[in-house]
């Protein structure tokens, strides 16, 4: 019987790495992200990469109920699938003030907030009543602070953080497990499309993607509530955590401040 997985902004990054990790297990997959052309070009990539099956769903996961439409694609294929994993998202950098941004923030909210719960939801729904299955949301460590700059973005990764480990509690005893990934700054293309540059020397900190789904699929596999990708990142969560709020958020606007793109 083949075993399924759904991956969401699979096309590149985080999420690309992720779905070769499980077409390398033999996992079947589903796959969604904006662009068809790089679907159908990825689905070639992990067919080679060991996935029996590649199905692909395009479509812009933060317009409305498109969440819900790939779950309804998956039904009507038959597919219940044993793991999730919500890559899908994005950043935008802008002053939280900045209403010639709000169009963008609130599609950026869509995705990172309403398309994870909904497609979190019902895969929780459908596992508890197959008494199992495995969820892997994908936060930040930007979940552990307010961000300057990145206010709304960090606010929705501080939400999947949450909602993350609430469900994981909920589920417990179920054979269903939820698993939040959270990643700090990674070699994606995140940085563009959330309008940052980064400074001079960052890439020497930076952990590569595959470096941060494999410490993603590992801790969803064990069924670990929450995992920080790197030793580096998990050192600045433990300060973030151990210092005054105010003192860490002034620390964040100054660095991400840092981080702007000339115009």
């Amino acid at each position: 019987m083949a075993k399924w997985c759904i991956v969401t902004g699979a096309t590149s990054g985080i999420g690309r790495e992720l779905a070769l990790l499980a077409a390398a297990d033999g996992f079947s997959l589903i796959v969604a992200s904006r662009s068809g052309e790089r679907l159908r070009s990825a689905a070639d990539e992990f067919r080679r990469a060991g996935s029996p099956e590649v199905l692909f769903f395009p479509m812009d996961l933060s317009s409305a109920k498109a969440a819900q439409m790939l779950w309804a694609y998956a039904q009507e294929k038959g597919i219940t699938p044993e793991i999730l994993v919500n890559n899908a998202g994005f950043g935008v950098y802008t002053d939280a003030a900045d209403a010639d941004n709000l169009e963008r923030v609130t599609r950026m909210m869509g995705l990172n907030v309403e398309a994870l719960t909904v497609l979190s939801m019902l895969a929780a729904h459908a596992m508890r009543e197959a008494g199992n299955g495995r969820i892997l949301n994908v936060a930040s460590v930007a979940a552990f602070a307010a961000c300057p700059k990145l206010a709304a973005y960090a606010a929705t990764k501080s939400y999947v953080l949450s909602f993350s480990r609430a469900l994981a509690e909920e589920l417990k005893s179920t054979g269903v497990t939820v698993t939040a990934l959270c990643p700090g700054y990674t070699l994606t293309h995140f940085a563009d499309a959330a309008g940052v540059a980064p400074s001079a020397g960052s890439d020497i900190i930076a952990r590569s993607a595959r470096e941060a789904a494999l410490t993603g699929w590992k801790a969803l596999r064990s069924g670990k509530p929450v995992v920080i990708d790197g030793a580096l990142n998990r050192l600045c969560v433990w300060l973030i955590r151990l210092l005054p709020a105010g003192f860490v958020t002034r620390i964040a606007g100054r660095l991400l401040t840092r981080f702007a793109r000339a115009a």
